[in-house]
C-alpha cells in the first residue's frame, strides 16, 4: 500500500514538486480537486510537476493543481500525499 510523504505545507505555488511514495502505482491528476473528479492523467513516480494552484481541502485530502513543465497537456489535481518538494 502507498505511504503518505509529503508536509503540505511546504508546497508552493510556482515551486516543482517530484511524485513519491506511490510504490510505483502512480497519481492520478484529476479534473476537480476531488476523489471523484475524473482522471486526466496518471503521473509516474518521481515524475516532475510545476504547482500551478491550491492548496485545497476535499474529501479529507490536500489537493493542489499541477502541470508538467515538459507537456502542458499533463496537468490536473493531485493529493498532495504523494508529493514532495523537487530539488
Amino acid at each position: 500500500m502507498p505511504q503518505a510523504v509529503a508536509d503540505p505545507s511546504s508546497i508552493r505555488i510556482g515551486g516543482l514538486v517530484e511524485v513519491s511514495g506511490t510504490e510505483g502505482e502512480g497519481l492520478r491528476l484529476r479534473q476537480d480537486p476531488s476523489t471523484d473528479g475524473t482522471i486526466l492523467a496518471l503521473a509516474g513516480e518521481s515524475e516532475v510537476f510545476t504547482v500551478q494552484d491550491g492548496p485545497v481541502d476535499a474529501d479529507g485530502r490536500t489537493w493542489f493543481r499541477l502541470v508538467s513543465p515538459s507537456d502542458t497537456s499533463r496537468t490536473g489535481w493531485a493529493v498532495a500525499d504523494f508529493l514532495r518538494p523537487a530539488n
